[in-house]
């Protein structure tokens, strides 16, 4: 398969215990990519070929294949895309540096993770600016303490559908500090079931 844009090895944890929680799974037949640490999973879209088999990938392969990437020029990238080849074992390939990199496939059984997607339907509740509240997280936080990236949520459901306000707090210590972000607007209908139909049963 191609190497993905979307750096989806970003979604995992070194667990030493937990080998699973540091790996990728590439579903051959729903064409995605998964991976999760416990506490939060990622899917993304798979161009997996044709001798590509379904079974986890180890993080470290991703990030060998973004150093590969890396030595090849940007504007030749697009015609010489570096390549994990997936079957029984995991090979990197970059075409423009002639290399070919192999590392083992790793056992596992991979979390459920499409019971975690089950109850999600119709629009979604709010619609957030992820630079307006990374800026108003960090306007409430003072990083004195090792849970001070815990933020609790409140949405606003006597707004409109499309235009909710959001209230966020830290989550422990003093509850002197709050940001609210104004409603953005919706310029698309966005549905659940479109979003997930492809990895749905």
């Amino acid at each position: 398969m191609k190497l993905t844009p979307y750096k989806i090895e970003s979604s995992v944890r070194n667990y030493e215990s937990r080998y699973i929680l540091d790996a990728i799974l590439l579903d051959v037949e729903q064409k995605v990519l998964v991976a999760t640490d416990g506490h939060q999973l990622a899917v993304v879209p798979a161009e997996p070929e044709k001798y590509d088999t379904t079974g986890i990938i180890p993080s470290k392969a991703f990030r060998m294949a973004r150093e590969a990437q890396r030595r090849v020029p940007k504007k030749m990238r697009s015609k010489n895309p570096v390549t994990l080849s997936v079957n029984g074992r995991v090979t990197i390939r970059s075409k423009y540096n002639d290399e070919a990199i192999s590392v083992s496939r790793g056992k596992g059984q991979f979390p459920k993770w499409r019971e975690a997607i089950e109850k999600f339907e119709g629009a979604p509740d709010a619609i957030i600016d992820i630079e307006l509240l990374k800026k108003a997280i960090g306007s409430i936080t003072d990083n004195t303490s090792h849970t001070s990236g815990m933020f609790a949520i409140w949405i606003n459901k006597e707004s409109s559908p499309t235009q909710k306000s959001i209230l966020l707090s830290p989550a422990y210590g003093t509850k002197d500090r709050f940001a609210l972000l104004m409603p953005a607007r919706q310029t698309e209908p966005i549905d659940a079931a479109e979003i997930l139909k492809a990895v749905r049963p």
